[in-house]
């Protein structure tokens, strides 16, 4: 059994279908998942099985693990900032926020969280990944953590 993406000639197959190979005909499947899966290369024709009530639940504890694995709220020490440090917001250079705390900047005398900042200045009505809109010396603060993640080189803060 396998749990992911098929096309077939009718469309996809999402993943909440089992894909089970029943037999030696598999001219149906494309041929990237005649190629890829291993138990497909040796024939058979899928069927869609609805999942039994264990498989539901393994598949969700699976996804909680996910969810865990999640990388932590951003703060500014991650990307070597402290307080007085100067971001500058991406969609206007003349837009610039002072570092105030770990989670915080100062711009125009109004103390707000990043995202909080990106979703005004943008306009777009919802929450927004305020590391995604402003950079630090010419680098995205996103781009700039995921290199010193990826380095081990956070920094503390303060």
């Amino acid at each position: 059994m396998f749990l992911g993406l098929f096309l077939f000639p009718e469309g996809l197959v999402n993943t909440c279908q089992r894909i089970v190979v029943v037999g030696d005909d598999h001219a149906g499947l494309s041929p990237l998942a005649e190629d890829s899966r291993p138990h497909l290369r040796h024939g058979g024709q899928a069927a869609r099985v609805t999942p039994t009530g264990e498989q539901i639940v393994e598949e969700h504890e699976a996804e909680e693990a996910r969810i865990k694995q999640r990388r932590a709220p951003f703060k500014f020490s991650m990307v070597g900032l402290k307080p007085g440090d100067e971001v500058v917001f991406a969609g206007d250079a003349s837009k610039r926020a002072t570092v105030v705390d770990e989670r915080h900047v100062e711009y125009e005398g109004v103390t707000a969280s990043l995202s909080a900042l990106a979703e005004e200045l943008t306009g777009l009505g919802h929450a927004l990944q305020g590391p995604l809109y402003f950079s630090y010396e010419g680098e995205l603060l996103t781009e700039r953590r995921d290199r010193m993640e990826l380095i081990g080189e956070e920094q503390p803060c303060c």
